[in-house]
């Protein structure tokens, strides 16, 4: 697994009379047919150039797992990490990928895909409906805290070559939009505290910090 003892800010983006931040629309639970149209409007946007292009997929293992895992190692790891030490780090979290974002997991779960003609899968980002705190917590650390069912914005990453091109923005906007559909008027996510861009791309989209995770996992 990745190594444990990273520091996490916790966001939170919402708005009402128990959360901080901005609303991502709130409003009755969605019908089947409005999830379907939803998705069916994600699958066919297209941004960043003619090639780049978005779609919500279900995963799967062989060349589009390995895809999505080496595009994930290399988000996680440090700048200097060698070549092998980004394949390792793939692999192993081959499982936990697909634990998350297949047919496996019953509960709503959704991976949106930036995928380039000739490059391939350029940008993921990943949302899951789980059981937590106000402040992310999970429910075996929550102690007296309410939990319930809320989505979490996770595995975020864009290829090197395609930063600086807006992809991690229209991710994020395109999985909220998708946590609107299933029926949520909030998303939480974890950040490195010592990751100031991701927190300056999550602060532009109206995240506020509810909470700090010093026992989070990377």
């Amino acid at each position: 697994k990745p190594p444990n003892g990273f520091s996490h800010i916790i966001h939170s983006r919402s708005r009402g009379s128990l959360k901080v931040g901005r609303d991502i629309g709130s409003g009755p639970e969605s019908t089947p047919s409005m999830t379907a149209l939803l998705l069916a409007l994600v699958e066919g946007l297209t941004f960043g150039g003619p090639r780049v292009r978005i779609e919500n997929r279900e995963l799967s293992s062989g060349k589009f797992l390995r895809d999505v895992s080496l595009l994930s190692a290399e988000g996680l790891i440090r700048k200097d990490a060698q070549d092998y030490e980004v394949a390792v780090l793939a692999a192993e979290l081959n499982r936990d990928l697909m634990v998350h974002f297949s047919s496996r997991n019953r509960e709503k779960h959704a991976l949106l895909v930036a995928s380039d003609d000739e490059a391939g899968v350029v940008g993921i980002c990943g949302l899951e409906v789980q059981e937590l705190t106000s402040k992310a917590l999970p429910e075996r650390r929550a102690g007296t805290a309410q939990v319930r069912a809320r989505p979490l914005l996770t595995n975020l990453a864009v290829s090197k070559d395609f930063r600086r091109r807006g992809i991690a923005k229209k991710l994020c906007r395109e999985s909220e939009a998708i946590a609107r559909a299933w029926g949520y008027d909030e998303v939480l996510l974890k950040v490195e505290k010592d990751n100031p861009k991701a927190r300056k791309l999550y602060s532009t989209l109206g995240y506020r910090s509810v909470g700090n995770d010093a026992e989070a996992e990377r």
